[in-house]
């Protein structure tokens, strides 16, 4: 398995932008829970763009009821750039 180092760390920065958030720790694991299939998806290569899209809304779905809109606009644009650097290094 050749693994897809470039995507994960495209993911680093929805991590830290969620982590700037300063949510409860309770609720910073259902972030990473939908981050952490983010990158099992990623990993290997073999992912649908699709897929990794929908769990991108997911997450911002989620931070729609957590985050201000500054910060909610603030990661809808780093999951954009992630998407984006994730096709580029396809």
């Amino acid at each position: 398995m050749k693994y897809n180092k470039a995507g994960i760390n495209a993911v680093e920065n929805v991590e830290a932008t969620i982590k700037a958030l300063c949510l409860p720790l309770e609720t910073e694991r259902k972030f990473n829970g939908i981050i952490n299939a983010i990158k099992m998806q990623i990993e290997d290569y073999e992912y649908t763009e699709e897929v990794v899209k929908a769990l991108g809304q997911a997450l911002l779905l989620f931070a729609g009821k957590y985050a201000s809109r500054t910060e909610y606009d603030g990661l809808e644009r780093v999951i954009s750039e992630f998407e984006q650097r994730l096709i580029k290094n396809r």
